[in-house]
């Protein structure tokens, strides 16, 4: 079954998903709401894109549903920078 393919993959993002909810407990009360608010849709759809892989079928979206609204205009912008700090491989990230 396809969804085997991604079992792996879909352990480690489930474990990065538990990590981001956990740090929001680490920052200010409007980051803290507004990064778990973004963890619940995101899991939302990953649920339904596990639910493809296996041969399901999509849960149709409603207008206005999660992932379908532009994020309000109170979330503050963050600068953010894409320059590479120097040459990166993923195993060099383990333990961070």
């Amino acid at each position: 079954m396809a969804g085997e393919v991604f079992a792996r993959d879909l352990g480690y993002l489930d474990g990065f998903f538990d990590k981001l909810e956990a740090h929001a407990a680490t920052l200010g009360p409007a980051e803290s709401a507004r990064l778990k608010i973004l963890m619940g849709e995101e899991r939302k759809r990953w649920t339904e894109i596990r639910a493809l892989i296996a041969g399901g079928k999509a849960a149709p979206q409603a207008a206005g549903a999660p992932g379908v609204a532009a994020p309000p205009a109170a979330a503050p912008a963050r600068a953010v920078s894409y320059a590479r700090p120097g040459p990166l491989t993923v195993g060099s990230l383990i333990g961070r």
